[in-house]
């Protein structure tokens, strides 16, 4: 994650913490395509859509649901950007966007 993903992340999963919010995720199916892909330089940029099936569901301290049905799967469709300096020795991709 880039350090700005890495940050909104964080504050996200405190705020859950801090609320004693419990979440559930369960992924039934993903199909993932390349969307687009270009060279700037010596920085490549990847943008992969995720085509996924998803039951996501945020419980309360007594384990009430919140939001979401554990019971039903979520059509979902997110666009991920992915970056990479091709002269890095690391070979990791570094995810900076989640559209």
């Amino acid at each position: 994650l880039s350090p700005a993903m890495l940050a909104n992340f964080q504050k996200t999963m405190d705020q859950h913490i801090s609320s004693q919010h419990k979440l559930g995720f369960t992924l039934v199916h993903v199909q993932p395509r390349i969307a687009a892909a270009q060279l700037k330089g010596k920085t490549a940029r990847i943008e992969v859509l995720f085509v996924s099936q998803q039951v996501n569901v945020i419980y309360g301290p007594e384990g009430k649901v919140l939001d979401g049905n554990p019971k039903q799967a979520e059509y979902c469709e997110d666009t991920w950007l992915f970056e990479r300096v091709m002269t890095a020795k690391s070979p990791n991709w570094v995810l900076v966007d989640v559209r």
